[in-house]
C-alpha cells in the first residue's frame, strides 16, 4: 500500500487570499506524494533581489528573486514567484524522502482573480517535462473567481530514492498588455503539486553506440553520403553478460519521412535502410560508417537522418544522438574546407562534387 505523504504549502501572489480560495484544490485519491503548498513553512524572507531558501520537514522551497511573505489572517506563509525585467525568477522545490521508482508529475493551481497568467517550463531531477501555461479565460477584470486548473505531464521522470526530487519552474520572459498597461505575464499562484509512482526504478543503461554529428562524401564507384558511428567496446562486452550475438549498424532515413517518429527498426520499412557493419567499413579502432549511395538528382538537397545501433541478442540498443545533413551541403563544406582533398581531385571527380554543392 502507498504511503501518503501530504505537505500544505501556498504559493500566492503578495495579496490576502481567503481561506475559501484553498478548498479550490483538490488532490488526487492516487497520488504517491501529495504537496498542497501551504503552512508549516518557516521564517519572514525577502529575496526580491536574490535567491531566498526555506524548508519543512518533507521539502526545501527556494524562490530567486521573490519572497516568503507570513500573512497574519491564517498563520500561514506565502511564496511569491514573478517576472520581471527579463529576469527569470525561478522556483524550485526539492521534495525529500521520494522512494525510489518511476513517476508522473501533477502541478496544479488557482489564480488569484486578477487575469493573471503563468507560462512555465518544468523539469524534474533535470529532465525536461514541458511547458505549462496556467491561462485563466474565466478570470476576467473585476472577476474574483478562483479557477483550478489541473496540468499532468505524461513524461515519466525517475528517481533512485537516494536524492531528493528537484522540481524547477521557470518562467518565461513574455510580457503582456492589460487595460493599456504593460505588465509580466508571469505571476504566482496557489499551488498543488503529485507524484504518482507508474513503475519501478530502472538503472539508466547508457548506449553503447554514438553516433558522430557530422557525414562526409564518398567518392569511387558507389559515391554518396557518409555517416559515423563510434562504438564502445567495453560498455557493448558489460552488457552482453549472456555472450549472444552482437550486431552493429545504421539506420539511414528521409528526414521528412519520419515526421515525429524515431528512427528505429519500429518504422515502416520502406522508410529507411540498414547498413550493417562489415569488415572493410571498419573505422580506425572503434568506429563504423554507413553510406547512402546512388542518391539520385532529386534528392540531393535532401535531408538524411543517421542512427547507429547495436544489437545484443533479441535487444536493441540505439545511440541517442543522430545526424542530419544533405548531400549538398557536405559537399560544399568540402569544397570550402581548405584542409580537404578537393584540390587534388581529377577533373570527373571534381565537377561531379561541384555538380553536388550547387543542388
Amino acid at each position: 500500500m502507498n504511503i501518503k505523504k501530504t505537505l500544505s504549502i501556498l504559493l500566492s501572489v503578495a495579496m490576502l487570499i481567503s481561506m475559501a480560495s484553498l478548498m479550490a484544490i483538490s488532490v488526487s485519491a492516487d497520488a504517491d506524494y501529495t504537496y498542497i503548498v501551504y503552512d508549516n513553512m518557516s521564517g519572514d524572507l525577502n529575496a526580491d533581489t536574490g535567491t531566498a531558501t526555506t524548508s519543512t520537514d518533507n521539502m526545501i522551497i527556494r524562490v530567486n528573486g521573490g519572497i516568503f511573505h507570513k500573512y497574519a489572517s491564517y498563520g500561514g506563509y506565502a511564496v511569491a514567484q514573478w517576472q520581471s525585467n527579463n529576469k527569470n525568477r525561478n522556483l524550485t522545490f526539492e521534495l525529500k524522502g521520494v522512494a525510489s521508482g518511476k513517476y508522473t508529475l501533477t502541478i496544479g493551481t488557482v489564480d488569484v482573480g486578477l487575469n493573471y497568467r503563468g507560462i512555465y517550463s518544468v523539469a524534474a531531477n533535470e529532465t525536461q517535462l514541458g511547458t505549462v501555461d496556467f491561462a485563466y479565460p474565466g478570470a476576467q477584470a473585476g472577476d474574483s473567481t478562483r479557477h483550478y486548473v489541473d496540468h499532468e505531464f505524461n513524461t515519466e521522470f525517475s528517481t533512485d530514492g537516494t536524492s531528493n526530487v528537484v522540481v524547477v519552474l521557470t518562467p518565461n520572459a513574455q510580457n503582456e498588455v492589460v487595460g493599456g498597461v504593460t505588465r509580466p505575464s508571469n505571476q504566482c499562484f496557489l499551488y498543488n503539486i503529485t507524484l504518482t509512482r507508474t513503475g519501478d526504478y530502472a538503472e539508466p543503461v547508457t548506449s553503447p553506440i554514438s553516433t558522430v554529428d557530422g557525414a562526409s562524401i564518398r567518392l569511387g564507384v558507389n559515391s554518396g553520403l557518409r555517416f559515423y558511428t563510434s562504438v564502445d567496446f567495453e560498455a557493448l562486452e558489460a552488457l552482453n553478460t549472456n555472450d549472444d550475438a552482437v550486431e552493429l549498424g545504421t539506420l539511414i532515413a528521409p528526414s521528412d519521412l519520419l515526421g515525429d517518429d524515431e528512427l528505429t527498426f519500429d518504422l515502416d520499412e520502406s522508410n529507411y535502410i540498414d547498413v550493417k557493419y562489415t569488415a572493410n567499413e571498419y573505422w580506425n579502432t572503434n568506429q563504423i560508417v554507413a553510406s547512402i549511395v546512388n542518391i539520385k538528382e532529386a534528392n540531393l538537397a535532401r535531408n538524411f537522418v543517421a542512427r547507429g545501433y547495436a544489437k545484443i541478442g533479441d535487444k536493441y540498443y540505439y545511440s541517442e544522438e543522430t545526424s542530419t545533413r544533405t548531400i549538398a551541403g557536405v559537399a560544399s563544406a568540402f569544397i570550402a574546407d581548405q584542409n580537404s582533398a578537393y584540390s587534388s581531385l581529377d577533373a570527373t571527380t571534381k565537377a561531379i562534387v561541384d555538380h553536388w554543392a550547387a543542388a
